[in-house]
């Protein structure tokens, strides 16, 4: 008794782990937005980028394993997927193994396809003009429609041809396909937006930043230079440069620096806010990917796309200490 509840337990625990390794358990993980980067001491910047870097690298990992696995999978269905989209045009496993078969020249190949555009011959001889063509047609017409006669006789639920139920299922196939891809469209358009709102965002904050950045290079160069000179100004001179050196720094922060967190701080709302779309991106392109290669499989990987999402917003976040600390007290950094 005592084995089943460790295997029950090993196997319950094994679960959760998989299961955390997705967007949620990710999005729980992440480092809020610093209130005062511009004065957060050295080592608080130290282990706020430390945290960030190694939750960085745990979702690449994650993104980059189930980008492997469907890579694989692809690989390894690619003969089915052939066969699948071989039937589609009326091609037979046989006919396609033949054809796959690396001896064959090219002449063996085109004799293999005419030969099966010969077998085909009597669909396309119902649409000749030709009086031989509708003859023969016709010909092969009644035998066929003797058969499927006494077909119905054996069994009265058969009315529907085997055209028009392969049509039929093909017209519901491609009505899903439609509806999704719409709605896919719908999802894709409100996370243009999201991308766009970022987009001008960033724009506009560039702009200010490359402003302030000549003004403060204007401010402290000369005190800079001064630093610089040899022989070196004396001890005190030094410090007091340094300090008003250090004080253009921190206006320059303090300027810039909230309206980057702002920022940050809206896409880490816009992270949370477009989770249902993310997860019903990943489903419909599964359902798209099943219908085009005809076959069940999904190609995809579910939470893959909030993934990628999170993984970007990590790099903007470690973005928000990129003035360095000029307004900490703690200056053992320069």
């Amino acid at each position: 008794m005592k084995k089943v509840v460790v295997i029950m337990f090993l196997v319950l625990n094994t679960s959760l782990l998989f299961a955390q390794m997705g967007p949620e358990f990710f999005l729980g993980r992440i480092p809020p937005v610093p209130s005062d980067a511009c004065s957060m001491s050295y080592e608080q910047r130290q282990n706020f980028r430390k945290n960030l870097s190694e939750l960085t690298k745990e979702v690449f990992d994650e993104i980059s394993k189930r980008k492997k696995v469907i890579k694989t999978d692809v690989k390894n269905s690619q003969d089915q997927i052939k066969k699948e989209k071989a039937r589609e045009i009326g091609l037979s496993d046989d006919v396609v193994q033949k054809l796959s078969q690396k001896h064959l020249s090219s002449a063996e190949k085109k004799a293999i396809i005419d030969q099966v555009l010969k077998d085909q011959k009597f669909a396309s001889l119902r649409n000749t003009k030709s009086e031989a063509g509708k003859q023969a047609w016709a010909k092969g017409y009644a035998t066929q429609q003797q058969a499927k006669m006494q077909s119905r006789m054996e069994n009265p639920d058969s009315v529907k041809s085997e055209e028009q139920v392969k049509m039929e299922k093909n017209l519901e196939k491609n009505s899903k396909m439609n509806d999704l891809g719409k709605e896919l469209k719908l999802i894709e358009a409100r996370m243009h937006a999201a991308d766009q709102k970022f987009e001008n965002q960033m724009k506009d904050f560039n702009k200010e930043d490359s402003v302030a950045t000549i003004v403060l290079n204007k401010l402290t160069k000369p005190l800079q230079d001064k630093l610089d000179t040899v022989p070196a100004p004396p001890e005190d001179e030094q410090k007091l440069l340094r300090k008003q050196i250090q004080r253009f720094q921190c206006d320059y922060c303090s300027k810039l620096t909230p309206q980057l967190c702002k920022i940050v701080g809206d896409c880490y709302i816009s992270l949370h806010t477009l989770t249902p779309d993310y997860k019903r991106l990943d489903e419909i392109n599964a359902e798209l990917n099943k219908g085009s290669v005809g076959m069940n499989k999904e190609f995809s990987s579910s939470g893959l796309s909030h993934l990628e999402a999170i993984y970007s917003y990590l790099g903007l976040l470690g973005s928000v200490t990129k003035y360095g600390t000029p307004c900490a007290a703690d200056k053992s950094e320069f």
